[in-house]
């Protein structure tokens, strides 16, 4: 009879481990699913000869690409132009301007700020 119950319990722990190392395996599975689709939606756009990783066609505006290559508000506060190539088919090239045009990002866009002379 006692061998009988350690058994039962020994079939118990191996049904119990079983459980949680399925568990454990679909948590990792998920995880990593997960973790692979948001590197699928990142795309490399270049700013100024840096590269930037951002989220495909995301509405990138002025003040997200100043950002990108000035990092204090002194910086940021200055008048540029910026222009871009490499976009989308109903948008190539042009300009980003501080009145909140924005164009979508397309993996190897390039983007060019230059100071603006101001008056």
């Amino acid at each position: 009879m006692i061998k009988a119950i350690e058994m039962s319990f020994r079939m118990s722990e191996q049904y119990i481990f079983g459980i949680y190392y399925n568990l454990f395996i679909y948590c990792i599975f998920t995880i990593k699913l997960e973790y692979m689709t948001k590197e699928n939606d990142l795309i490399t756009i270049n700013v100024m000869g840096t590269d930037h990783k951002v989220e495909k066609n995301e509405e990138l505006n002025y003040d997200r690409i100043v950002a990108m290559v000035y990092s204090t508000k002194e910086e940021q506060q200055r008048n540029y132009t910026i222009s871009f190539e490499r976009g989308h088919g109903e948008k190539p090239e042009g300009f980003l301007t501080k009145n909140g045009t924005t164009v979508k990002a397309k993996d190897g866009m390039k983007f060019f700020v230059d100071l603006t002379g101001e008056s």
